[in-house]
């Protein structure tokens, strides 16, 4: 049996970081609007300073890191 999850609402904080990774996929994208892209994903991190990181997807024919682990290699760089 899965353990129960409670679900809270998104505070200011993590609404800012869903529309940085909104803007950087925007911003990055090569594709049109019903097309598909190079980058089709974007992802976002704060810091414990408050500073902010954004990151795409870096899609490949064999595969390609995940916004995610883009996003996170940015932060520690």
């Amino acid at each position: 049996m899965l353990p129960k999850v409670e679900l809270t609402v998104p505070s200011a904080e993590d609404l800012e970081l869903v529309e940085l990774a909104r803007e950087v996929i925007d911003a990055n994208t090569d594709a049109g609007p019903d097309e598909d892209g190079a980058h089709t994903m974007g992802a976002a991190v704060r810091a414990a300073d408050g500073r902010m990181f954004a990151g795409v997807n870096l899609f490949h024919f064999t595969g390609g890191p995940c916004a995610e682990l883009v996003v996170l290699g940015a932060a520690r760089a």
